[in-house]
Parts: C-alpha cells; structure tokens; sequence
C-alpha cells in the first residue's frame, strides 16, 4: 500500500492538503493545519500520509492522546510509514517507554537505515533511557554522528543532532556542532536559540538574537521564552546582590567584588538587554502586573541601601535600621520570583511539546539556589542562637538577613517544581496557594524582627577620642604635695647629677693637659 493509501487520481489532492497544513504550522496557526488535515481525512479516510500529518501536529500542539491515535491509525493503514513512526518514537520517549520508541526506531532503521530522521530517533530512545545520557554517550554520539554524515549539508540535522546532544556533549564539542550549523544556514531558528545559550556570552547579544528572530516571526514562543527568562533572572538579581552585600560587609574585598556585579548587573539589564530587546519590552515585562511593578521598585530601592540607610543609621544611632533593609529585598525578590513564574507559565503553555524541556531547564537553574539557603540557614541559626545566648540585639538583623537569603530560593525551587510536574502532565495553572504563604509568613517574621530591632536597638560605639576630653575632679592637697615633693627630688637629683658631670669633665681635661705636656717634652728631646 502506497503513503497515501490512494489512487493517482487522489494523490495530488492528498499533497495539496498536505502541503497546506505544513504552510500552516510554519506560520505557527497548528490549529488551523489541524482543521485542514481533518477536512482531507473526511474525503480520504484511508490516507496513511493524512494521519501522520495529523499525528505530527497533535503532537506539536502537546496532544498526546490524539497524537498517538492517530499515529496507530496511520500505521494500521501503512505499517511502514516513517512519519507514524517518528512521531511514535517522540511519544514513547517523552511518556519514558524506553521499550516502545526502541521498538518504533528499529523499525525505521530497517526500513530505511540511509534516512538520517532514523538514526536521530534511535539517538534519542537511546536518550530516553533511564539516565539514558550518561549509561548511553558513546552509543547516541555514534547515532547523532551517523545522522549528520547521511546528511552533512542539512542545517535542519544538526539542529535536531544538538538538541539530542544537550547534556550528552561537552560545552565546546556542542558549540562547536552549532557553529557549524549556522555556517549552513545563518537564519535557522533552533541553531540560533542553541547558540544563544551555548556559546553567546552576554545577555545583551543573546536578546539581540532572540530580538531579531521575533522580528522575523512573532509566533517564535522559544525565544520570547529565553527572552522573558532573561529580563526576569536579570532582575531577580538586583535584590539578591543586594542581600549578599549585607553580609560582605565583613571583608571589603567581598563587598568590593559585590558592588561591581550589582552595577554590572543593572547596567546590563537597563542598557544592553533593553537596547537589544523589542521596543518597549522591559516596561511590559515589569508592568504585568501591579504587583510586579512594586517588586521591581522595591529592588531597585533596596539595592541603594549602602548609599541611603548608613548614612541614615550613623547621623541617627539608629542601627536598627538596618533590619528594614533584607525586609525590603525579601519582599522585593519574592514578588519578582513571582511574576517571572507567572510569566514562565504563560509562556510554556503556548510552547506545547518544548514546555517540558524549558521547565526542566527552569528547575534545574532554580535548584542551583541551594548554596542560598546553605548560607541563610547557618546566618538564622547564627542569630538564633547569639540572640538566646545573650549576644545582643545585632542578632535580630543577622535573622533577618537569613530569611532574605532562604526564602526567595526555596520559592523559586518549589514553584519550579510545581511548573514542571504541570508541563509533564500538559496542564499548567496558577502557582501553588503554598508558596504564597511561604511569602506571606516570611514577610510577617522579617517584619516582626525589624521592629523588634528597632525597639531594642543595639548600640553603636562611639570612639571618645574623636571629640573632646572627657571632665576630671581636681586633685586633693595631699596629691599636690606628694606630687610637689616628686618634682623636688626630681630636680635635686638632677642638679647633683649636673654636679658630678661637671667634676668629671675637669678631671678629663687635667688629665688631658698632661698627657700633651708629656708628648710636647718628649718632642724637644727628640728634637734637640
């Protein structure tokens, strides 16, 4: 039986159909291809062509119940039809039925072991595996490698090779793959979001990128992805410097290397990334939502708190303030955490198949936050236990800085959890009600140790040799003449040392003067 499952009479309207839905989906309408593929299965139901076109775009738009239906349906028509079973081998792998896409890859690689679309699959059941890229490297290198020498001038097979190779391949063996593949096509969207997180090192040129090739096609949801990601993390930054700053106050040299990354920071977001990025798309970034805004004030004001609370804290003695400082960038960094995770969701529901690879890309960064919560959690049993033993109230901002330190992380690493088990299950709702009350209770617990250490504030020492002497009592009599009777004896011993001094310089020079009477006598005789 043929790919279509017709006649030549109906083959050229199959194409037709065919080929409108691929026009479709290339201008990102799946919907509408979906239609078009249903309305030419309705005149030409024994299609095996038509329903792995449908198959393939069920899957595009995360449909996997409808995808693997009509995958089963195609190849009850054609058991050989090598787009039923690459979409069967995707399924399989993203369900983790290892069994299953090994099954439907052998199959393609009998059918047609040249086409590089069956090397690329057994590549990636290889990868499915449990810890199938790191048990199975050297097997998916071979596969990958296999593929692109079938096909070496495709841009479209390194693409599909790279994105095989991410987390099997070294950073420099993958930078190198995608170089080589924008060297084929410069304007290839997936090499271009590869080389991006790869081999780009600025955030600037990265969002110049993923600028232009939203420029080119608005409907790119991987690189409005990246680029929201990008403004979001950049701004989280902003107050999480900011708390790190609190603490490097111990060493200069910490609180120097600090204050550069946060000017480097800020500098790069509100000039380089918003320079590059689309007219306008910081100011629709941060204003999403009221609450978002204040997130982003509240970071940039908690961010200047060495040139506004010091001061402030010095003229006044009142270093208790210094504990509304991690409030403020404990609410601040929260709030953003927030909206960018709101955000996020938005965004990964539109990337259908991708949101699970981009939400796991997002928990991976977020669990990188545990060296934070290492950190806070010795400063909170730090100030714990020195604010039980009796060291003073300096403990109470100590607290406060540890909860500005532990709690954004813990948010961030639950609510991308929450975000990728939803992209897994193909739902994806609000953030959970849990982590708003995390942020609520560690706002109340920050609030209540700033006041505190505003009611019982610790004191500054104060160097008493800066200003002036401080008042003495007059001394008794009794003192003046013991101190008189000193003095006396004092310069009585002075003056009979003077005595002896003198009485001993007429002796030298008596002595001197005979000592040359000698040597002139002893002249003379020589002499005459």
């Amino acid at each position: 039986m043929s790919e279509t499952g017709d006649d030549s009479g109906s083959f050229a309207e199959i194409v037709r159909v065919i080929e409108r839905a691929d026009a479709l989906e290339g201008f990102g309408r799946l919907d509408e291809a979906i239609t078009e593929v249903r309305r030419g299965l309705a005149e030409h139901p024994e299609s095996s062509a038509l329903w792995s076109s449908l198959a393939w775009l069920h899957f595009a738009v995360d449909d996997a119940a409808a995808a693997r239906e009509a995958a089963e349906s195609a190849l009850a028509l054609d058991p050989d039809s090598l787009g039923a079973l690459h979409t069967m081998v995707l399924l399989d792998v993203r369900a983790g039925a290892a069994a299953g896409a090994h099954a439907a890859a052998d199959r393609m690689l009998q059918l047609a072991p040249d086409h590089p679309a069956a090397h690329l699959d057994k590549a990636r059941a290889l990868a499915g595996e449990p810890a199938g890229a790191t048990r199975n490297g050297p097997m998916i290198r071979e596969a990958v490698h296999r593929a692109m020498a079938l096909d070496p001038e495709s841009a479209s097979t390194v693409a599909q090779a790279a994105g095989i190779l991410h987390g099997v391949a070294g950073k420099a063996e993958l930078s190198q793959l995608i170089a080589h593949g924008l060297a084929l096509d410069p304007a290839n969207e997936t090499l271009l979001l590869y080389a991006s997180d790869a081999h780009t090192k600025h955030d600037g040129q990265v969002a110049g990128v993923l600028s232009s090739m939203l420029a080119q096609n608005p409907q790119q949801g991987d690189a409005a992805m990246q680029l929201s990601h990008i403004v979001w993390e950049r701004t989280r930054w902003i107050p999480a410097l900011a708390v790190w700053g609190m603490l490097a106050l111990a060493l200069p040299q910490a609180a120097l290397a600090v204050l550069i990354a946060s000017v480097i920071n800020i500098w790069t977001l509100v000039h380089r990334v918003r320079r590059a990025a689309p007219k306008g798309f910081l100011r629709r970034t941060w204003g999403v939502s009221p609450w978002a805004r204040t997130g982003v004030i509240l970071g940039f004001a908690g961010a200047a708190w060495p040139l506004v609370v010091l001061p402030i804290v010095f003229w006044l003695q009142l270093p208790g303030l210094l504990a509304l400082v991690p409030l403020v960038l404990l609410a601040s960094e929260c709030l953003i955490v927030l909206a960018g995770d709101r955000e996020a969701r938005r965004l990964l529901a539109a990337l259908g198949a991708e949101a699970e690879i981009y939400a796991a890309g997002l928990h991976r960064a977020a669990r990188r936050g545990w060296v934070r919560i290492s950190v806070g959690g010795i400063a909170l049993a730090v100030g714990a236990t020195g604010l039980f033993s009796g060291a003073g109230p300096w403990m109470l901002p100590f607290g406060a800085v540890g909860l500005a330190f532990v709690v954004p992380a813990v948010l961030r690493i639950l609510l991308s959890r929450d975000a990728l088990r939803g992209a897994r299950r193909g739902d994806l709702p609000e953030p959970p009600r849990a982590a708003r009350t995390l942020v609520i209770a560690s706002t109340v617990c920050a609030a209540g140790l700033a006041v505190a250490s505003l009611l019982w504030a610790p004191v500054i020492p104060v160097d008493s040799s800066a200003g002036d002497e401080p008042t003495r009592e007059p001394p008794s009599s009794e003192e003046l003449q013991r101190t008189q009777q000193q003095l006396d004896d004092l310069l009585e011993g002075d003056q009979q040392r003077r005595e002896d001094l003198e009485r001993s310089m007429e002796q030298w020079n008596e002595s001197l003067r005979d000592q040359r009477q000698i040597v002139e006598d002893a002249t003379k005789a020589v002499v005459e």
